[in-house]
């Protein structure tokens, strides 16, 4: 009989270790599943924000108009009011027709105040080389 070796008495071989490579393409396509799934969440959490941001300007306008009514019927009560106490019906109505002219002008002053954020002029300036570090002015914070 011939000294061989059998298969049963033989060391299993260890597996080849994976060359530089393979684990270069691994690693890239578990990278590349990672920021998939990381894309796809954004864009799902994205869809979500602009739909709750939909709920909360439907909300938002649906307030408006009720405390539109609230003023107006508070309006009317007091000019009534003032009305049975003597008060001329046009100097009441004028009144508060005034009021509301101050309180719009009040509002449209503020929106203005507000509007000089929208420039983003320190970012502008930064990008024109005009500035080395991001200042806000005293005039355009809230």
């Amino acid at each position: 009989m011939p000294n061989r070796p059998s298969s049963a008495t033989a060391a299993p071989s260890e597996p080849a270790a994976p060359s530089l490579a393979q684990l270069a393409l691994a690693t890239f396509t578990e990278l590349r599943q990672l920021i998939g799934g990381s894309l796809s969440l954004a864009a799902l959490e994205a869809r979500l924000a602009a739909l709750s941001l939909i709920g909360i300007v439907a909300t938002a306008l649906a307030a408006v108009l009720a405390i539109m009514a609230f003023w107006l019927t508070l309006q009317a009560t007091l000019v009534a009011a003032l009305w049975r106490l003597g008060v001329d019906l046009l100097w009441a109505l004028a009144g508060f027709t005034l009021l509301n002219a101050l309180l719009v002008a009040l509002c449209l002053l503020y929106m203005r105040r507000l509007s000089g954020n929208l420039k983003f002029s320190a970012t502008a300036g930064i990008l024109r080389g005009h500035g080395s570090h991001a200042t806000t002015e005293a005039g355009n914070t809230p």
